[in-house]
């Protein structure tokens, strides 16, 4: 045990992660040294033990990086441990209620995201209903599952409902969905119509709380996406034309808003 901690540099992210591994496959301390060992699985030097959550620098961080690849290899996930472990990787590192994730992703049950807690990928909130998945372990899963906007579907079309608003409706009520939304957006960079959708939601509660260039940012995102794969009769485009011509007025750039204003209703 204590040459497994010494493999670690002491990292205690790293030591939770193989315990919980070794324990969850039933797997001798003996074996999972001599395959580590084998592995070349080593962060000595690499991992500071005062700090050790911190690296020196871009060569220490990728070799840090390349041994948290070893654990994930070792864990062995089912496909619906990887589904909630790619979903989740694209979200902000904060806890989220395990409630939404079942919603958002359109689980049947809890399993997955429970197990995931046994084995250490995701932590769990105490005595709440919230879980919580490491910035680091972020970056492992998303190197390994390469999230898209497929795996990603039913979150990307969850939070896009979630965001949109309707007439009678206080934009105030869906703030909290914005981190949300604004860190998957920048996580999966794809010409998708769902992406568009969730953009332009998006940007349309930033548009109503007054946070012009933010709701630019995000119509301009939806429009450039829309532009590729819609008709251009379609009317989501023209859609996006209309709410760049209001953001325009909003921002005083008239001859913009009377551009996009007439793509608009063309």
């Amino acid at each position: 045990m204590e040459k497994i901690v010494r493999r670690c540099g002491r990292h205690t992210l790293s030591v939770e992660l193989l315990a919980k591994t070794a324990e969850y496959g039933a797997m001798p301390l003996k074996d999972l040294y001599e395959v580590l060992e084998k592995k070349g699985f080593d962060l000595t030097g690499v991992v500071d033990f005062k700090v050790p959550t911190a690296w020196h620098g871009e060569k220490e961080k990728m070799s840090f990086f390349k041994h948290l690849l070893t654990i994930f290899d070792l864990s062995g996930v089912t496909d619906d441990e990887r589904f909630v472990l790619s979903n989740l990787s694209v979200l902000p590192a904060m806890y989220i209620e395990t409630g939404d994730v079942r919603d958002w992703l359109k689980l049947k049950d809890l399993d997955a995201v429970n197990s995931l807690v046994v084995r250490g990928w995701l932590r769990k909130e105490a005595g709440g209903f919230g879980i919580f998945m490491h910035q680091v372990i972020q970056e492992v899963v998303r190197y390994h599952t390469s999230p898209d906007e497929e795996t990603c579907k039913n979150l990307i079309v969850s939070l896009a409902n979630k965001l949109y608003l309707k007439p009678t409706e206080n934009p105030m009520d869906k703030k909290r969905y914005i981190i949300f939304a604004e860190t998957l957006l920048r996580t999966i960079d794809k010409t998708d119509e769902s992406l568009a959708t969730l953009s332009n939601n998006l940007s349309e509660i930033y548009r109503h709380m007054g946070s012009l260039k933010k709701a630019l940012e995000f119509q301009l995102k939806a429009l450039n996406s829309r532009e590729q794969v819609l008709d251009k009769n379609h009317p989501d485009l023209a859609q996006s034309y209309n709410n760049l011509a209001m953001i325009y007025v909003y921002l005083t750039d008239y001859e913009s808003a009377e551009t996009y204003g007439c793509l608009g209703s063309a």
